[in-house]
């Protein structure tokens, strides 16, 4: 049997950079984790395929993954909602993933794992890729010099507004898959 490492375990708090898309076409943003306080944040900047296809606008948006719900702020129209309920990825998120080997990505030799539907490249315990199934577009390419292992601020994941409490569905005419997990 080919050699497995163990399974990658997330720190209990970091923040990395990250770009979506292509080379050619690329949104960049910012995911924060803590796990300390069930929360993760992940800004989108303008033009990204997650903020255009399911918020319906051109400019930035953010992902407030607190406990177990996602809410969307939306900067340019200052909505902010709730979306489906889906909460951060714990740190041992990956404990049921299949180990598929090493590949290059993104200029490192990485391992790749599978959870479905996602795969997950990381470099040394530090996240490379996460991709989404059939949308290349949404596929968060982590930029490992950006890697900080370190408490996050309370403040990161406060709403904007008590309002973030109701529904997303007028946002947009398509739902986003309650199955899907988001990093």
């Amino acid at each position: 049997a080919a050699y497995a490492p163990p399974i990658p375990i997330w720190p209990l708090s970091f923040s990395q950079r990250f770009y979506c898309g292509t080379s050619q076409q690329s949104s960049y943003g910012t995911m924060y984790y803590d796990w300390t306080q069930r929360a993760q944040r992940v800004d989108h900047a303008q033009y990204s395929y997650e903020c255009q296809h399911f918020y319906s606008t051109n400019g930035p948006c953010t992902l407030y993954f607190l406990n177990s719900s996602l809410y969307a702020y939306v900067e340019d129209t200052g909505v902010c909602c709730h979306d489906i309920d889906v909460g951060p990825l714990s740190p041992d998120w990956l404990v049921n993933a299949t180990y598929i080997g090493t590949t290059k990505t993104d200029g490192l030799v990485c391992n790749q794992w599978q959870s479905d539907p996602h795969n997950y490249w990381e470099h040394s315990g530090v996240p490379v890729l996460f991709s989404f199934p059939n949308v290349s577009q949404q596929d968060m390419h982590f930029l490992p010099t950006t890697y900080e292992v370190a408490p996050q601020p309370a403040s990161l994941f406060t709403l904007p507004s008590a309002a973030c409490k109701q529904q997303c569905h007028f946002l947009y005419g398509r739902r986003r898959p309650a199955s899907s997990v988001f990093p």
